[in-house]
């Protein structure tokens, strides 16, 4: 709870660049807490600045997104940068974006049924 009130301090989560909020995130779904103060700040912010995630910070935000079953318009444009970039991610990368859209049940056709199933089986 310290550290969720600290990180969702307003002049702390500017200051800080979305790769190392997807860390932050990370350890909450690793250790499987579920925080909605910490989660809706972290959501809102994300949502914005997934144009800035690389490719190492796209497949954990959508690991620890779906493990912590967190839905909503964040998916989106997460997706789409993943998309865009699909060409960088190596083979754990795809599974844990494929992990993480699953668990929330979040269906992006563009992405499962086209770039990361081409990825997928160009890899083999």
């Amino acid at each position: 709870k310290k550290l969720s009130a600290e990180v969702t301090q307003p002049r702390r989560l500017v200051r800080m660049h979305p790769n190392m909020l997807v860390v932050v995130l990370h350890a909450y779904a690793k250790l499987d807490a579920r925080d909605m103060v910490l989660l809706s700040s972290l959501c809102g912010i994300l949502t914005n600045a997934c144009h800035k995630l690389d490719a190492r910070s796209c497949a954990m935000l959508a690991y620890s997104l779906g493990r912590l079953g967190v839905r909503g318009p964040v998916w989106e444009p997460l997706g789409a940068r993943i998309s865009e970039r699909i060409d960088r991610h190596p083979p754990l990368h795809l599974a844990m974006i494929a992990h993480g859209f699953g668990k929330v049940a979040v269906r992006d056709e563009s992405l499962l049924a086209g770039s990361l199933a081409d990825q997928s089986m160009a890899m083999i």
